[in-house]
């Protein structure tokens, strides 16, 4: 019997369009408040869905284009129709041919099919033995964990993507280069291991969670100097990935190295030995665990512009000398960081704000052991160029907070030019 009343309760509304709209906006707010309440509003109504409405409310809406329509006025209307025996429930179920759902309910589910998703990802680590057990659980319960939110991201986006990636990861991790010892460039290792030489370049969800695996494994390497591109470097280095191991170089001068293996490097020698530049690449540094001015010396002067360290390098032969080249590079930074601890940086750069920041970095990096050289307020007004410094150049002299720099960026602030190195040659004596 009331599977008959259903049927033509469904049969009646059916046919009245305007209690589509009806009974979606009550599916609503059900939804949002886990029982029928409150109100709901009808926009723009038609002539002919207001005469619709009338019938079953048994009210005029003749005149009312907007009408917003109390719980109690659907509860009266059902109560006083022949379908009274029917509850709303029943009859938006009937309506959509489904069950209706609270937000809470619906969040519920959604948890704990995430909880089950990611269960099923953690066992399988489980079983393969997989140091990923451990970094993909901490990074699911720690919210703060760089990761967290980019994985519920792509679990959001879609799960079964999600699920290929976490699957490609762990095969990425199992075969890394430094596990056997060995090295191996970017593009060869994603070939290998994705079939693919672009595979885990910057920009593809594959090259990002292994980046986030290798933070986790390694530790945050950034240090000053450094940008993100170049701690994305140096955490593929750790792991025996090479990506960038020949255009990223440093120029030096007078130096010796020593290799992982405890001898000679035998080429840098070679340039030693013919008192010639020599261009460090990143392959070449990696393989290094230190570097030493050739001379019993202490020091080693950095400087930024290669013009000037050509020309000490021809005044002064016996000397040892790196090349920044403007910003410093990965490659000079790492070269830096080989050279034994007692040995003293003097660096020299340009007088505009791009050289005090660069000046500030590598005393942030290597603190006492560096030596401001020439970096004199006298010498920034002796030989001042005709180039002004743009007042977006100038703002970012804020960031030098180094005493030993304040008369400079003082001066500079006044007045507003800037000095390069090519101009002092005269200066930089030994």
């Amino acid at each position: 019997m009331k599977q008959t009343l259903r049927k033509e309760c469904v049969k009646y509304f059916q046919a009245r369009p305007v209690y589509d709209r009806v009974f979606r906006l009550m599916r609503e707010k059900y939804a949002s408040l886990g029982h029928f309440g409150g109100n709901i509003v009808l926009k723009d109504l038609t002539a002919e869905e207001r005469e619709q409405l009338q019938g079953f409310f048994r009210r005029e809406f003749s005149s009312e284009k907007d009408v917003t329509i109390p719980y109690g006025w659907l509860e009266k209307a059902r109560t006083s129709s022949k379908f009274s025996e029917l509850a709303w429930e029943e009859i938006l179920e009937a309506y959509f041919s489904e069950k209706l759902s609270r937000n809470r309910d619906i969040r519920e589910k959604e948890r704990k099919e995430r909880e089950n998703f990611f269960e099923e990802i953690l066992c399988l680590y489980q079983e393969r033995k997989s140091v990923l057990q451990k970094w993909l659980g901490e990074l699911l319960s720690d919210r703060a964990m760089e990761g967290h939110n980019y994985i519920v991201r792509l679990y959001n986006q879609d799960r079964e993507e999600l699920r290929r990636l976490l699957l490609c990861l762990e095969r990425l991790t199992a075969h890394l280069p430094v596990t056997d010892g060995k090295e191996c460039t970017l593009p060869v290792f994603a070939a290998e291991q994705l079939g693919n030489p672009h595979g885990l370049d910057h920009g593809t969800k594959e090259g990002g969670l292994l980046y986030l695996f290798l933070k986790w494994r390694f530790g945050d390497v950034r240090t000053a100097g450094m940008n993100k591109a170049e701690c994305r470097q140096v955490l593929f280095m750790q792991a025996g990935i090479l990506t960038d191991e020949l255009s990223n170089n440093c120029m030096a001068y007078g130096i010796c190295a020593e290799t992982l293996q405890g001898k000679s490097h035998e080429g840098i020698l070679g340039f030693y030995r013919e008192k010639q530049p020599v261009i460090l690449s990143l392959k070449t540094i990696h393989g290094l665990r230190e570097i030493y001015p050739g001379k019993t010396s202490d020091c080693i002067y950095v400087v930024e512009n290669p013009a000037v360290f050509s020309n000490l390098v021809n005044r002064y032969p016996e000397r040892a000398f790196i090349c920044g080249n403007g910003q410093l590079r990965l490659a000079v930074w790492k070269t830096l960081d080989l050279l034994e601890g007692s040995i003293q940086i003097y660096y020299a750069g340009d007088f505009d704000p791009e050289g005090l920041l660069i000046a500030q970095r590598v005393w942030e990096r290597y603190g006492d052991r560096v030596h401001f050289w020439k970096y004199s307020v006298d010498y920034y007004n002796q030989y001042q160029s005709g180039q002004k410094i743009d007042e977006s150049r100038l703002n970012s002299l804020q960031r030098v907070k180094m005493p030993e720099l304040q008369e400079i960026k003082a001066a500079m602030l006044q007045r507003k030019r800037a000095v390069y190195q090519e101009s002092m040659l005269e200066v930089y004596q030994l």
